[in-house]
């Protein structure tokens, strides 16, 4: 409700109100944004407040970001057509550095609170054409700022001074070190003839923002070498809209675990099941027992859309005394954006789950 009351007080700007068009999207947007069952409770609400949004806010989200992100987008070919669905994660930096005769400019991100996407252009002479390639990356870094780092460290920490702080973090900065799991892309952009790297990776936190530090170095690629060093310290919002759906439905495996599926999350980059075991289960059992559940699609009336991603994660939480009783399988992030309030249901080891009213049924054979 946090983020309600900020919307709330950004209508009194005096701006004129959006066009049709706009207003449109606007409250499709906010209406995915609710758990399905509680979005006709408040229809009347959010369609008042959804009609009155100003033009000046929904345009410092959108506009650019399937330009950015083209590839992200549903249809590659046509990623107008999904930068509704990229604004809605994104925001824009628009920072440029220029070291030695290259400029790098980090144009904007995508964060689902999860998977965070950067986009950068890069401007130097003679650059490669590739459609793209994976670049060496040991001298870049991007992780959260020191103040918010340090701020997190002392919620784990209460009692400890702000010097032995600041050495737990130097120490895990040094064991830490490169850009990690990250992802950094290039890839030349022949729609805009523009050079692009593209930075994908994790970070989830509860936080309404993340304050970031990226630094490029030493950057490598088809013979090229970009020295730098490009430094950018940045915010992101989280702006993402989950549409979220909650019920009961058991999934009883042959020779595995039986799912108790209570909720199910989805984003334009992501779906996550959550989950109680009808039995649990001991960490010793664990090692024996056929733990396995995927999503094979998702669905859209008869349709299945588009669904691939890069990692799919299965977790039990164990308590104190080594128990499982529940967990989360987490699907993402999909190589191109779905629309979240266009699926309704989903497949899952060979069953149909309904969203809408929670139902599991067998598909056909």
């Amino acid at each position: 409700m946090n983020e309600w009351y900020a919307l709330v007080n950004d209508l009194e700007t005096g701006v004129p109100p959006l066009d049709e068009t706009a207003a449109a999207r606007v409250e499709k947007r906010v209406r995915a944004a609710l758990p399905r069952r509680k979005k006709r409770r408040w229809a009347a609400a959010l369609l008042a407040a959804a009609l009155v949004l100003t033009a000046c806010g929904y345009a410092a989200v959108t506009g650019r970001f399937s330009d950015w992100f083209w590839n992200k987008a549903e249809n590659p070919g046509s990623p107008e057509n999904s930068e509704d669905l990229l604004a809605s994660m994104g925001t824009v930096i628009g920072q440029s550095q220029t070291v030695d005769g290259a400029t790098v400019t980090l144009n904007g991100a995508v964060w689902d609170g999860e998977n965070l996407l950067l986009s950068l252009t890069l401007d130097s002479e003679k650059l490669p054409t590739g459609h793209w390639t994976d670049m060496e990356t040991e001298d870049s870094w991007l992780r959260a700022s020191r103040e918010q780092m340090i701020e997190s460290l002392r919620e784990t920490w209460p009692d400890a001074g702000e010097t032995e702080l600041d050495a737990i973090l130097d120490d895990y900065w040094a064991a830490n070190s490169g850009l990690n799991d990250s992802s950094l892309r290039y890839i030349f952009n022949r729609r805009t003839q523009t050079h692009v790297l593209q930075i994908q990776t994790f970070f989830s936190t509860a936080r309404g923002s993340l304050d970031l530090d990226l630094h490029l170095e030493n950057l490598k690629f088809r013979g090229f070498v970009i020295q730098g060093p490009f430094d950018f310290s940045f915010t992101v919002e989280r702006r993402t809209s989950e549409t979220v759906y909650e019920g009961s439905a058991l999934l009883q495996q042959e020779d595995g675990l039986a799912y108790q599926i209570t909720r199910v999350t989805l984003t334009p980059l992501r779906v996550k099941l959550d989950f109680h075991l009808a039995e649990p289960v001991t960490e010793a059992e664990l090692s024996s027992r056929w733990i396995f559940l995927t999503i094979d699609s998702l669905r859209a009336g008869e349709d299945v859309l588009p669904f691939s991603q890069s990692k799919s994660s299965l977790m039990l939480r164990l308590d104190d005394s080594g128990i499982a009783e529940s967990g989360t399988l987490d699907c993402g992030p999909f190589h191109q954006v779905i629309d979240p309030a266009a699926v309704d249901a989903i497949e899952l080891d060979g069953w149909l789950l309904d969203l809408e009213t929670f139902a599991l049924s067998p598909l056909p054979a």
